[in-house]
């Protein structure tokens, strides 16, 4: 196999060694087979899984916030449709509960 030289190409290769389904072992081995050192192998590793893990923070707190919005325009109709005298039930529970719902979704993908 070819020797990856730039630092780039190798948090890239490592990445998509992680998506092939290789756990870190392998890829450490991987890696060691290609002639890296020890310690640049580690560190790449934890730059590798502080990438993955933020990539995922970011799509939770996206959806945490969405789930937030919808939730407070939910609150705000649910106040003015109740001041009309109309029904309210679908907002009230429907898109309460789609809030709620993406802002679970958001807690499981940041925790």
């Amino acid at each position: 196999m070819e020797s990856i030289k730039d630092t780039k190409d190798i948090s890239g290769h490592v990445l998509a060694l992680f998506a092939k389904g290789y756990n870190r072992q392998q890829v450490a081995e991987e890696l060691a087979a290609q002639g890296h050192d020890e310690h640049f192998i580690r560190e790449i590793l934890q730059e590798v899984t502080k990438l993955r893990n933020s990539k995922k923070r970011v799509l939770g707190l996206s959806l945490i916030l969405t789930g937030a919005l919808i939730c407070l325009v939910s609150c705000i109709c649910t106040i003015t449709f109740s001041l009309s005298h109309s029904s309210f039930a679908i907002v009230l529970y429907g898109l309460t509960t789609v809030g709620i719902l993406l802002v679970f979704a958001g807690f499981t993908q940041v925790f």
